[in-house]
């Protein structure tokens, strides 16, 4: 009795113990967040246009609030288009290079989602939108106020 008691306490600790180490929250991982780089100072109108860029993204987003996919679908395609505005001619090559990839990946993301009928579909692909808008904002430092 006793050893099956023991053998019993013995099994269930190692389990816990090998539960603990395959959870995805271990002590040992680090997360690190994306780095930022020093791109310069936007041109007036670029920020503008740009911070016009994060109002049609945070009109995309309360869409999703609202779990209404017919609204994503119509903000989506504000948001593209609104990014699509963006004077890339009166950035740095540093700058352009930057934010070509995100605004075309944003671009492609954003059309999609216009295109989608489900606003779990929609929210999904929403997902990357908000990763490089996330990034945008951190390097290129065009907003006045926090974005969380």
């Amino acid at each position: 009795m006793k050893i099956t008691q023991i053998s019993m306490i013995a099994l269930f600790s190692l389990a816990s113990a090998v539960a603990f180490a395959q959870h995805e929250h271990h002590p040992t991982e680090t997360k690190t967040e994306p780095q930022t780089q020093d791109l310069g100072k936007l041109d007036k109108t670029v920020k503008k246009q740009l911070d016009n860029v994060l109002v049609t993204y945070f009109d995309l987003k309360d869409a999703f609030t609202e779990t209404n996919a017919k609204k994503a679908a119509e903000k989506a395609g504000n948001f593209a288009k609104t990014l699509e505005k963006v004077e890339t001619a009166k950035m740095t090559t540093a700058q352009q290079s930057f934010f070509a990839p995100l605004a075309k990946s944003m671009n492609t993301k954003a059309k999609y989602i216009a295109q989608l009928k489900e606003v779990e579909d929609q929210r999904l692909t929403f997902e990357t939108v908000s990763g490089n808008i996330l990034t945008l904002v951190k390097n290129l430092k065009f907003n006045d106020s926090p974005v969380y």
